[in-house]
């Protein structure tokens, strides 16, 4: 889902996650496309995949969010999670709000949480 409205600043699909909590973050398709690894990288492709986008908008914006990116176990994951990681840190947002949990299930994608404390 794009979302191109924007209200004071923020999509609103970022406004609308963080009125609903963690779980409706996580629930709201803010996965990260696996075709994505097929492709060169960059601060621009990464800046074009939703997910990236909503998750460095939503940080930008608002002083107390945090950053949780869920991984599956393994080795390509944690590589994959790892990568993701240090391209939000690239993008302006801090290690200390960002966080990689291997709580998902084999084979499925990598999911950025955007989570309000």
């Amino acid at each position: 889902m794009t979302v191109f409205r924007r209200r004071r600043g923020i999509p609103l699909i970022v406004t609308a996650m963080l009125s609903m909590g963690p779980a409706a973050a996580h629930a709201e398709g803010t996965g990260i496309p696996p075709a994505l690894w097929a492709l060169p990288r960059t601060g621009r492709i990464m800046l074009a995949q939703p997910a990236v986008r909503q998750a460095v908008d939503g940080y930008l914006q608002h002083p107390n969010i945090y950053l949780i990116i869920h991984r599956a176990a393994g080795d390509e994951s944690t590589a994959k999670a790892e990568e993701l990681r240090s391209w939000l840190i690239s993008l302006a947002v801090e290690p200390s709000r960002l966080s990689v949990i291997g709580d998902l299930a084999a084979n499925q994608p990598l999911r950025i949480e955007i989570q309000k404390k």
